[in-house]
């Protein structure tokens, strides 16, 4: 336990070679039958866990999890056992497997409902969950019922940039990163993430964007695994793309989405997708756009994504100058459709945010969209429109 333990300490510290040499050696004697203490097997099996979801090797965590619950079921440690799962639901989450992973999570806060220490983590996972889904009200909740732990106030931060609260995410991650060290380098990575993207989108110091930029890259070499690259690579294409150099974005964006994809994280190569037609439409490639964003639309779709999805579908709109479904200008899509009939019954945006789990962020671009696309000008003419055609 204690090499495992000292292993985790030097991958958490960016030693990520040494780190893991000494997690392989300490997990090798604990599954070989060198150690009679159960829990302490579990245990040394549970930091090899964490320090794959530390330096994001999705495979490497999921075959240990694999192995730590076959474990637990033949020993009946059941509350390790509902541990471990809620550590597979990371894995489900990340390979797009949502269903499966709600599934985990709820039969682990059952397990877990007296070992209130245990299930913080598990709340930051169905928070995490919801967050991607586009239940952003719902995300807010459990990532509340996670804090104190960094995991709650991290994922507070990612739901206020999703609702376009950007100055809320930066007091939030901005202090998350105050209280964990520079020598804690693997700790840092995701609060950094959030940071480069929070500050890009609201035109912060470059000054700061390109440090903590500078910092990501400089972990992601060290550890060198296919995500930790694709997100140093996606935030130097956000900064790039905000100081209006396409060229290099474009390169950077595409490399993200590559290493996502071969990583098999098909949200976060969806996302990466998004913001790379930004930086080909700068580059008057509207084809290549076009192709980006309808493959990125399919992907969010199919994995249940509804808050990204629908983004995709309105940059579809604006590249196709109409619904991908070439049905012509006035036409609705779906969502627009649900969001008129709200409106029509006399819904508020944020109402109508709570009926249909996404942000007021989301459901201000539908109502932008919907006013545009019907050629009125007011939400008592949309509702005028929405009663003479029946909707309501």
């Amino acid at each position: 336990m204690s090499l495992a333990l000292e292993g985790l300490a030097l991958v958490g510290l960016g030693a990520v070679r040494e780190g893991m040499r000494l997690l392989d050696e300490a997990t090798a004697a604990a599954v070989s039958g060198d150690i009679s203490e159960l829990k302490a097997v579990a245990a040394t099996c549970c930091f090899m866990v964490f320090a794959c979801e530390r330096v994001r090797d999705v495979d490497r965590a999921s075959q240990w999890c694999d192995q730590l619950k076959a474990f637990c079921r033949r020993n009946d440690m059941r509350a390790y056992l509902a541990f471990c799962r809620a550590h597979q639901a990371s894995v489900l989450i990340a390979r797009g497997r949502w269903r499966e992973a709600d599934e985990q999570l709820a039969s682990c806060l059952d397990a877990l409902r007296a070992r209130v220490a245990w299930s913080l983590t598990i709340f930051e996972r169905l928070g995490e969950l919801r967050r991607r889904q586009g239940r952003l009200p719902e995300a807010r909740e459990q990532f509340a019922r996670a804090v104190p732990h960094p995991g709650g106030v991290l994922g507070a931060a990612r739901v206020a940039v999703d609702e376009g609260e950007f100055d809320v995410a930066l007091d939030l991650v901005e202090g998350l990163l105050r209280g964990i060290s520079a020598r804690d380098r693997i700790e840092r990575v995701a609060a950094l993430e959030v940071l480069v993207r929070a500050r890009c989108a609201a035109g912060g110091p470059p000054d700061a964007v390109a440090a903590a930029v500078s910092e990501l890259a400089a972990v992601a070499k060290i550890v060198g695994t296919d995500c930790l690259l694709a997100t140093a690579s996606h935030s130097s294409g956000m900064m790039a793309l905000a100081a209006r150099d396409a060229v290099v974005a474009n390169e950077l964006l595409r490399d993200a989405r590559d290493r996502y994809e071969r990583a098999g994280l098909p949200y976060e190569a969806s996302v990466v997708a998004l913001d790379r037609v930004a930086a080909l439409r700068a580059l008057d490639r509207p084809h290549a756009a076009l192709t980006e964003a309808r493959r990125a639309r399919d992907s969010l779709h199919s994995i249940g994504a509804v808050g990204q999805a629908d983004r995709a579908e309105t940059i579809v709109r604006e590249l196709t100058g109409a619904d991908d479904d070439e049905s012509g200008p006035g036409t609705l899509s779906p969502r627009e459709t649900e969001v008129l009939v709200l409106l029509a019954r006399g819904l508020s945006n944020q109402q109508i945010a709570d009926e249909l789990t996404v942000s007021r962020h989301t459901v201000r671009r539908h109502v932008s969209n919907l006013l545009t696309k019907l050629g009125v000008e007011s939400r008592t003419a949309a509702a005028a429109h929405a009663f003479e055609h029946k909707l309501v």
